[in-house]
């Protein structure tokens, strides 16, 4: 983390006007990568035991990403795919199509209103709330 991601954040983010929130991946939650992100960080921290559940409401590529290309692999199909090698032909298409910057910053503009929505309905699902 400190050879590598600290130093690209630093590049890409010199006002350090960043979040970078970490998965649940043990390396990512080990004492050892906590302190030392909580080092550099300070109050722009937040620590394993403040992440939010694993929830999709909260995942841009859930809430936002995923469905774009699953609707264009199956647009005008009325049948499913034949084998592997065919849903694989069709997906690479459209997942070159479907990696855009647009796409990935609307993705991102939506996160801070999800994130107070689901506080506000104490974690409830909140689809019915953006669609």
């Amino acid at each position: 983390m400190t050879k590598f991601l600290l130093p690209a954040c630093k590049l890409l983010y010199p006002d350090n006007d960043f979040i970078f929130m970490q998965v649940g991946a043990t390396g990512h939650t080990s004492n050892l990568y906590q302190a030392t992100f909580k080092q550099h960080h300070g109050r722009r921290f937040i620590d394993k035991h403040q992440w939010p559940p694993k929830s999709p409401d909260l995942n841009p590529l859930d809430y936002y990403f995923w469905d774009n290309p699953r609707k264009l692999v199956y647009e005008n199909r009325w049948e499913l795919f034949a084998n592997l090698a065919q849903l694989t032909r069709r997906i690479r298409p459209v997942w070159n199509q479907a990696i855009d910057m647009e796409h990935i910053q609307k993705s991102i503009a939506q996160f801070s209103q999800r994130a107070r929505k689901v506080v506000e309905v104490e974690a409830d699902p909140i689809k019915r709330f953006f669609g």
